[in-house]
């Protein structure tokens, strides 16, 4: 099924006929940006397929990059102003294109008045967004497809490293990088330099060295 999303634009009514028992599960947040803005940065090319899985813990969306590339945005329960699933043991899942789901959220702009409503009807193959602004609604319905199984990163089963860094300190760090360089080189140690990130090139060779012992940068290593 192709994804597509059809919206209509009215003004704001009291009451809805379709009764919250007809929902699998709903949601609603004042500001429709904390929604985006937690998915735009894993939204990285046109028509990018989503795996959504929701539960009472909260939203989850995972998204993918043939078999070597995994990223994941989670929105908490708590975000919500309102997150009701019919069920405890409710788990849904579904596939979106990421990029008309972002277009619907944007209807409005970068307005902060936006108030967003998530709903998924229990017999429906739509996703429901219900966008309000200055008593302006507008409804979006979302065509969604089985989802596919993701990858599944067996982490567990060999050393590794975390490091938990601030992205602001992380993206300028990389910005200072050569792009244009052949090859990428990433080093984690419990040693200094701890994080390093190198470019190498036929002209140039450049380094960018996060520190563990300040606060803009990594903050946890194991």
């Amino acid at each position: 099924m192709a994804a597509a999303a059809a919206a209509s634009q009215r003004s704001a009514a009291p009451t809805h006929t379709t009764q919250p028992a007809d929902f699998l599960f709903t949601s609603r947040v004042a500001n429709s940006l904390i929604v985006s803005n937690a998915l735009s940065p894993i939204s990285w090319k046109k028509d990018q397929r989503a795996k959504v899985t929701i539960n009472p813990a909260g939203i989850r969306f995972t998204v993918e990059d043939g078999s070597y590339l995994q990223a994941k945005s989670f929105l908490r329960s708590e975000v919500f102003q309102t997150y009701q699933c019919r069920d405890a043991d409710t788990n849904i899942q579904f596939q979106v294109n990421m990029t008309v789901l972002l277009d619907c959220l944007s209807m409005f702009g970068s307005s902060t008045n936006t108030a967003l409503q998530i709903r998924f009807p229990a017999s429906s193959d739509k996703l429901i967004l219900m966008l309000e602004e200055g008593g302006v609604l507008t409804d979006c319905a979302l065509s969604i497809q089985d989802p596919e199984e993701c990858i599944k990163f067996n982490f567990r089963s060999c050393p590794c490293n975390k490091i938990v860094i601030d992205a602001e300190a992380l993206h300028e760090g990389l910005s200072e990088l050569d792009w244009n360089a052949t090859t990428l080189s990433i080093t984690l140690s419990p040693n200094a330099p701890y994080f390093r990130v190198s470019t190498n090139g036929p002209s140039s060779s450049m380094n960018v060295d996060f520190p563990k012992d300040t606060s803009c940068s990594v903050t946890e290593f194991s």
